[in-house]
């Protein structure tokens, strides 16, 4: 990895600081030992195993490099900052860049040992005709009825040039040789204003745009014929092939936040600091990682998944306070030890729920694309009625159901992805501390923490499964637990 930067600043007024910068930051991919990466290329024939089906290749050969993407120098990333301090208790802070960072290693998870390096088999059992325990390869046409180990394949390990592919074969990652790193644009501006000599509030925007994000995408996803059709969910555009999860670069996402907060510096025993933040956060796709997200759920269409991101939480405020009493310096050890030197703590937190999708039907298989992540359609009309009345009712239905439906065969869903808000979250954290010393040399501390201190409940998403009898129903605990108690005792000598 290589990163070149350069920066300066600017002095243009005894009040006003100009900062800006360059980076350059080249992509070399990480070179795959042995060759041993897989590409898919549609009509390519392998020239390094003749019998690999056609569209699977291996890097170094009809242009796919050891890193299977291609080295890109073209990353340049400027920045700017500007401060200006409007008066001796007021700044006023701006800044915009261009940020890339490379693809994780974890995106390389599945990326090697494609058949024939590390084969895999599908054994074709069912619940009428089970997998035997005492012969698991007897259904196994692809080896015979046997077991094709040993030998075992190890990374130092070459196959033959004419090793046989069980098919169809499976590529759980392969990227698109012209991939681009993702690039983001952001930007802020902040308002500081000092008042007294403890006291500061600060208002900032933030937002940001990133574009050529990495999304999976399945390129041979199944089929829907009709209703009734017994070939549905076939995968029939490449036939040797069962799912090909290719990395691209099509997503896009973007963040817009109003941040706040006032901030009580430590004085006359007392510290405190409340933020809040008001934002929206939209996404095709979480990290676009094919070991977890293993495509978007209508391939041939990848913004059918734009919308709010799974980490959206549009309103969340935190406040906390430490108060310390008097030492009492000066009395007695008694009244030291027994009225002095207390601590009181806490903190409070509030937001919105977690966001949820509304599922499909059919095992959300109901556009037989075989994603499983089909969404329920709306009804046009019908109001969502989203925790609506007391808790009493809205446990019991937090949103209509009649709003939604199983999403037609052969589409999959038009309801957005995470459009919903799960029930809100707050809670109340307490802390009681109490120190004594004595004759300087041994220091004993007390403590007693509550989490959860007003036992306030927390629920869980409803059923979000279209057509369930439970459909919109809460039915357990979320992720705040109830009330917890903990005491401690810290001695030191």
């Amino acid at each position: 990895m290589l990163g070149l930067y350069l920066q300066d600043q600017f002095k243009l007024s005894p009040t006003l600081t100009l900062d800006s910068g360059l980076r350059w930051d080249p992509n070399f991919s990480p070179t795959i030992a042995g060759n041993r990466g897989a590409a898919f290329v549609p009509g390519a024939q392998s020239t390094r195993f003749p019998n690999a089906p056609t569209g699977l290749i291996f890097a170094g050969e009809q242009g796919i490099p050891s890193g299977l993407i291609q080295t890109s120098y073209g990353y340049f990333q400027p920045r700017i900052g500007i401060a200006w301090a409007v008066t001796p208790r007021m700044s006023v802070r701006a800044g915009f860049g261009l940020f890339t960072t490379p693809l994780e290693d974890a995106f390389y998870n599945h990326v090697w040992d494609a058949d024939p390096f590390s084969p895999g088999y599908n054994v074709p059992y069912s619940s009428s005709t089970p997998d035997p325990f005492d012969k698991p390869w007897s259904l196994s046409t692809a080896t015979g009825g046997r077991s094709p180990f040993p030998p075992f394949v190890n990374p130092n390990s070459t196959p033959a040039a004419n090793s046989t592919f069980g098919l169809p074969v499976t590529l759980p990652t392969v990227f698109n040789p012209h991939l681009k790193l993702g690039i983001t644009e952001s930007w802020n501006l902040s308002v500081e204003r000092q008042f007294f000599d403890t006291v500061a509030i600060h208002v900032a925007y933030v937002g940001n745009e990133s574009y050529h994000q990495s999304v999976p995408v399945d390129l041979n996803p199944g089929h829907f014929f009709g209703v009734g059709n017994p070939n549905n969910g076939n995968r029939t555009t490449y036939t040797s092939f069962d799912s090909i999860i290719q990395v691209q670069d099509g997503a896009t996402a973007d963040y817009h936040g109003l941040q706040a907060g006032v901030e009580k510096r430590f004085s006359h025993g007392l510290q405190a600091h409340s933020s809040f933040t008001w934002s929206r956060t939209f996404d095709v796709i979480g990290s676009g990682d094919p070991t977890f997200e293993p495509s978007v759920s209508d391939p041939h269409d990848i913004h059918h998944d734009y919308g709010l991101s799974s980490f959206n939480y549009p309103f969340v405020w935190t406040s906390d306070f430490i108060y310390r009493m008097p030492e009492l310096a000066g009395k007695s050890t008694w009244v030291r030890n027994s009225l002095g030197g207390w601590e009181i703590s806490g903190l409070y937190k509030a937001l919105s729920g977690p966001n949820f999708t509304i599922n499909g039907g059919n095992g959300n298989n109901n556009s037989f694309f075989d994603e499983n992540q089909d969404r329920a359609d709306s009804v046009p009309g019908v109001p969502i009625n989203l925790r609506k009345g007391g808790r009493a009712h809205w446990l019991n239905e937090y949103i209509n159901p009649a709003a939604f439906r199983t999403n037609a065969p052969g589409t999959p869903g038009n309801v957005p992805k995470f459009s919903v808000t799960g029930p809100p979250l707050h809670g109340v954290d307490l802390a009681l501390l109490k120190r004594v010393t004595y004759r300087e040399r041994y220091r004993l501390e007390l403590r007693l923490e509550a989490f959860n201190a007003l036992n306030h409940p927390s629920f869980c998403q409803p059923d979000a499964n279209a057509g369930d009898a439970n459909f919109g129903q809460i039915s357990g605990p979320g992720p705040i637990a109830p009330r917890v108690l903990q005491a401690a005792i810290k001695i030191t000598f």
